[in-house]
């Protein structure tokens, strides 16, 4: 219930992008070479597709490419199911695409070391026993990562005839406004290095970091992840409702900024280092500026979570790996995938994504409206009747209405288990109300029934109990039994609950509207209070247990009125509230 409860309060959503709010399929789509660009045909993981030249003369070689991308993996293909991460699998797939069998090609290369990838360095080396062109032994580093981060580690670029070029401002510049181009196509772009090492002198043993300078840079990669359809749609559902999400990735700022503006994320884009950089204030100060929040590390989320909880946010937060815990933890409800993510993850969250989708954690939060919603409208009718017995029963004893017990124990129980109950179970299990995802996020340490909604249910419950006393004195005094008044002071309590319900389901919005019969289950509920209602003044076997007698038309026609009026009355004020509210 606590999550539920956080989950209906929820203001702000930090999700991230790959695998939440996209397919998390990745596709190579282009290449880009120092003097030559390619397009990939094929979708998915099938080898199926071919690499076409859009740009520039007939590369000598084209092993600078395919070659790291079949090598500097960690990931498997296996009857078109991808066992390891989607980014690779692409690689995977262009390799093979290229003319390589990727399976046989790492037997026959074997990798001797290397580098994991870290989201602190965002790159990853693997190295290999390989022949130059000449026929000469070297150990080959392969390279890929982040463009920015490979570009700054690169000293040299290789050339279309496979020689090698010292880069200087000019091509540095030409590097960085490629990536630029191909990231606001919405892609992820990584670049693909190397670097080689002589056999003798190269030691596997030894810090391998270290020599992750001077490298080669080969060419970028755009790779394609399609958003999820239903994010685009969720995100807009999440913004009726008053959520504001937000976007965190390792990409690029550029890539990260078009996807968000396809998915319908509002606000500027940042990097985490940017984000870093700002003091507590001015994070504070400009955070609901901001949409996108790109080349993230693992301390720049649990920065923006305690940012937001600062602003007095109710903060969601994805996550998948062990180092997304810390920000998961510090969430008021962390999220972790169910799919791709760690167990780490997953011990630190408070709700697990079976499907890694972002429009199930939409999903999650209007069901947690809906429980907390239905658990007002269960509380609303059991409080009212709490106090129509209480003042009823008061009324009694001050002013001796009656001169015996107003009601017996087998009617009071009828009244709270038969008609009560039915009505409050389905109250609980209503389906959402019309609007639910259009109210703002409920506050956290807002009291479940308002100071204003107690005194609502009083008068209520008052006006049950008040004409309740005023039946049971009609059937008294006008038909002379005390049996016929207790009779019609019941069907009438009976039939007010019916008439209560109608008006409490909906507190503020009319119950004059087709909403108010979308329940089947509770309407069931109501026709069983009516035909319970009719067994108990109708049958002689419920008038020995409830000691109730028959009752006339008329009389039926009497208990009527005072629940048409009790819904009438609370119709008016709900109009009258709702006309304020638009002032």
């Amino acid at each position: 219930m606590p999550a539920v409860e956080t989950l209906g309060s929820t203001s702000a959503i930090n999700s991230d992008k790959t695998g939440t709010l996209t397919m998390n399929q990745m596709t190579v789509k282009t290449i880009s070479t120092v003097q030559h660009r390619y397009t990939v045909s094929g979708e998915g993981y099938s080898f199926e597709g071919k690499i076409q030249r859009i740009e520039g003369e007939p590369e000598e070689n084209f092993d600078h490419v395919l070659f790291p991308c079949a090598l500097c993996i960690d990931t498997d293909i296996r009857d078109g199911e991808v066992v390891g991460d989607p980014t690779e699998a692409a690689l995977y797939v262009l390799a093979e695409k290229g003319g390589i069998n990727v399976e046989e090609f790492r037997k026959n290369n074997p990798r001797i070391a290397s580098i994991p990838f870290d989201s602190d360095y965002k790159f990853m080396a693997t190295f290999h026993s390989l022949k130059t062109s000449t026929g000469e032994e070297v150990i080959r580093a392969y390279i890929k990562g982040a463009p920015d981060v490979i570009l700054n580690r690169s000293r040299y670029g290789s050339m279309p005839d496979g020689t090698i070029k010292e880069l200087n401002d000019v091509d540095r510049k030409k590097v960085e406004d490629e990536n630029e181009r191909i990231a606001s196509q919405g892609l992820r772009v990584l670049a693909l290095a190397q670097k080689d090492f002589d056999p003798k002198s190269f030691n596997p043993e030894d810090d391998l970091m270290m020599l992750m300078h001077d490298l080669t840079m080969t060419a970028l990669i755009g790779e394609v992840d399609p958003p999820r359809r239903e994010a685009k749609e969720a995100i807009r559902k999440a913004k009726n409702a008053g959520v504001r999400v937000r976007m965190i990735t390792g990409d690029h700022a550029v890539t990260a900024k078009a996807i968000a503006r396809e998915l319908g994320i509002d606000g500027d884009e940042i990097t985490g280092e940017e984000f870093a950089a700002l003091s507590d204030e001015e994070a504070e100060k400009v955070i609901e500026d901001i949409g996108v929040i790109a080349r993230v590390a693992p301390e720049h989320k649990v920065r923006l979570v305690k940012v937001l909880k600062n602003k007095g946010n109710i903060v969601a937060m994805t996550g998948d790996g062990v180092n997304d815990a810390p920000s998961i933890k510090a969430a008021d409800i962390g999220i972790a995938m169910g799919i791709t993510g760690t167990d780490v993850a997953k011990g630190a969250a408070k709700m697990i994504l079976v499907d890694d989708n972002f429009a199930t954690i939409v999903k999650a939060i209007e069901e947690g409206r809906k429980i907390y919603d239905n658990l007002q409208k269960f509380l609303r009718i059991q409080i009212a009747n709490m106090f129509m017995f209480i003042v009823a029963f008061l009324g009694a004893s001050i002013f001796s209405v009656i001169g015996t017990a107003l009601y017996s124990p087998g009617q009071v129980l009828w009244i709270h288990m038969l008609v009560v109950a039915p009505i409050g179970v389905m109250f609980g299990l209503d389906i959402a109300s019309p609007g639910i995802m259009t109210r703002k996020p409920r506050k956290i340490d807002e009291s479940i029934l308002s100071r204003g909604m107690y005194i609502r249910l009083f008068v209520a419950g008052l006006f049950m109990a008040l004409t309740s006393l005023f039946i049971y004195h009609i059937g008294n005094t006008t038909y002379g039994s005390l049996q016929v008044g207790q009779t019609m002071g019941l069907v009438t309590i009976s039939l007010m609950n019916i008439f209560l319900a109608l008006n409490q389901r909906f507190p503020y919005d009319s119950s004059f509207q087709k909403a108010t019969f979308n329940n089947t289950r509770l309407l069931y509920a109501y026709l069983w209070v009516i035909f319970g209602t009719f067994l108990i003044t109708e049958t002689r076997l419920f008038h020995q247990l409830m000691g109730t007698v028959s009752l006339d038309a008329s009389q039926w026609g009497v208990c009527l009125i005072p629940g048409i009026s009790l819904l009438f009355i609370g119709e008016i004020y709900k109009a009258i509230l709702r006309y304020k509210n638009n002032e």
